[in-house]
């Protein structure tokens, strides 16, 4: 049997009335969104909305109150 052992943080896409599409990305608790002109900009932006994610999560775990 096979096991998973890391988590897939969860992505988001809305496209909005101007053809903006909003990217939202969920882990560990946190929620970032950001917006890309198109489609092939969306995974770019999540890898930015992740890593900027893991290091407000790695900010909130050391207690560092300069991190929004």
């Amino acid at each position: 049997m096979f096991e998973i052992a890391w988590f897939c943080p969860m992505t988001d896409l809305q496209t909005l009335v101007d053809g903006t599409i909003k990217v939202c990305v969920e882990e560990d608790g946190f929620r970032h969104c950001g917006f890309v002109s198109s489609h092939h900009l969306v995974d770019v932006k999540a890898e930015q909305l992740r890593h900027l994610i893991r290091g407000t999560a790695s900010a909130a775990l050391l207690g560092d109150v300069a991190t929004t």
